[in-house]
């Protein structure tokens, strides 16, 4: 903001600090970068405005017109009580004509009318005024340097960052010790313009300066850093700028990230013990990352954690009931060999889907868990869905399940179904085999259940 310290008298001198923050609508992808505090003047520059102002009696660096030292004294204070309609009414009702004006008084007058108007977020007049002002020839360096920096901002919230790029290339010709947000403008100016590349250096300048100056690196400035070189396909630098940021600010966000990037670079043991210890933070916020964390288990050879933590999600209502949920979950259970676990979702999911290769996998369920009569009547269904993956196989496997539940002859007419739908030599050889296999296992359990009945009769005539 403006200093409000005018000294009266015939030499009247006014002093700025550097301007308040202008913009925090950058347009960067992803909201990923936003615009920082103004940047705080470096101690060289104040040690060198501190010269200038001890000198400026001997350089003319005065205001001696007392009606334009009172209008700006007047207009200062109505701006640090934020009243800035007042302000500019005082300026442009008391200021004398500008003709009649040295370079410096009207650089000053310049100065304060831009000010004004930067703190009304009427940027584009603003800049007018600072580009008339950086026009005058009396003009400190102190002065000069300052004002070509909040010019710089001023384009930036006008969308202008090309010029932003120009005016601070211009303004660390000359700069000192410049602060961390000093660097990150220049930063997101090239951000602006998606030149990635030629943001990399400020950004990195941006958290060194902070290093130096024992700040904290801002959250902000290590995004701009994840940015630059992700975008550039810099993808390992990317992810230890990541984790710097995952640990100064371990949010959720940043933690689903890293764990993405891992995956991108082919680090798969990191990128599930990133996910797992996201999921044990309680960081996850809907279905799919539930989902995923279990895929992850599962593809890494432990489906039974995987079938745990689907089923504890879908009770407790963090996972869709979904078909493809409830056919991964049962899926899981099968690989982890719960065959009567994975009932359940596999008929649920069947149903959903009225998929023919899902009543398919519940009828092989039923088969591991020798429900027979279960299982011919999921291939039955899987036939009837007209989508079923081989119909011929379905059918043999539908006619080996009632036989096993000896219902020898339904298996018979369902062989004879399977001999029409073969389409090779093979096939029909096959079914042939099949059917001499029903008649031998019809002969074995009659043959046992002849015996049977014969024992009991005969323990019987012995009572």
């Amino acid at each position: 903001m403006l200093s409000r310290s005018l000294l009266f008298g015939t030499a009247v001198a006014i002093a700025f600090s550097a301007p308040a923050p202008l913009v925090d609508r950058l347009g960067v992808p992803d909201g990923l970068i936003g615009l920082s505090d103004a940047a705080a003047q470096s101690s060289a520059e104040k040690r060198e405005e501190e010269k200038e102002r001890r000198g400026r009696a001997r350089k003319g660096f005065l205001i001696q017109n007392e009606k334009l030292a009172k209008a700006l004294n007047e207009a200062v204070a109505f701006l640090e009580t934020e009243q800035y309609n007042e302000a500019l009414a005082v300026l442009d009702e008391k200021t004398p004509r500008l003709d009649r004006l040295s370079s410096y008084e009207r650089a000053k007058f310049y100065q304060v009318k831009g000010q004004l108007l930067a703190s009304k977020s009427d940027y584009k007049q603003a800049i007018t005024f600072f580009d008339l002002m950086l026009k005058e020839e009396d003009l400190p360096e102190s002065d000069r340097s300052q004002s070509t920096y909040t010019l710089a901002q001023l384009y930036l919230a006008e969308e202008q960052p090309a010029k932003t790029v120009e005016l601070m290339n211009q303004w660390f010709r000359t700069a000192e010790n410049a602060a961390p947000n000093a660097y990150f403008l220049l930063a997101t100016a090239y951000l602006q313009q998606e030149q990635y590349a030629n943001a990399i250096q400020p950004a990195l300048d941006t958290v060194e300066a902070a290093k130096v100056r024992q700040q904290t690196v801002r959250e902000q400035w290590y995004r701009a850093l994840v940015v630059t070189h992700q975008q550039t396909e810099d993808y390992v630098t990317a992810a230890r700028w990541l984790r710097e940021l995952l640990i100064a600010y371990p949010k959720r966000l940043y933690w689903l990230q890293f764990s993405s990037f891992q995956s991108r670079l082919g680090n798969e043991k990191e990128e599930l013990a990133v996910y797992r210890a996201a999921y044990r933070q309680g960081l996850f916020q809907n279905s799919n990352e539930y989902v995923r964390l279990a895929q992850l288990l599962s593809y890494h050879g432990a489906p039974y954690e995987a079938s745990r933590l689907m089923q504890k999600e879908l009770d407790a209502g963090n996972i869709e009931v979904k078909r493809t949920n409830l056919e991964f979950l049962a899926g899981a259970y099968t690989q982890a060999r719960e065959f009567s676990k994975a009932v359940d979702p596999f008929a649920k999911a069947a149903d959903m889907a009225n998929e023919g290769k899902l009543y398919e996998r519940l009828g092989q369920v039923y088969l591991e868990e020798r429900e027979w009569t279960k299982a011919a009547d999921a291939f039955k269904k899987a036939l009837d869905t007209g989508k079923a993956r081989s119909p011929y196989r379905t059918t043999i496997l539908r006619g080996l399940a009632l036989t096993n539940a000896n219902q020898f002859s339904a298996a018979t007419r369902v062989f004879e179904q399977a001999a029409r739908l073969a389409k090779t030599q093979g096939e029909k050889r096959g079914v042939k085999g099949w059917l001499r296999f029903v008649q031998d296992e019809k002969r074995t359990y009659d043959s046992i259940k002849e015996f049977r009945l014969t024992r009991y009769e005969q323990q019987k005539a012995r009572k």
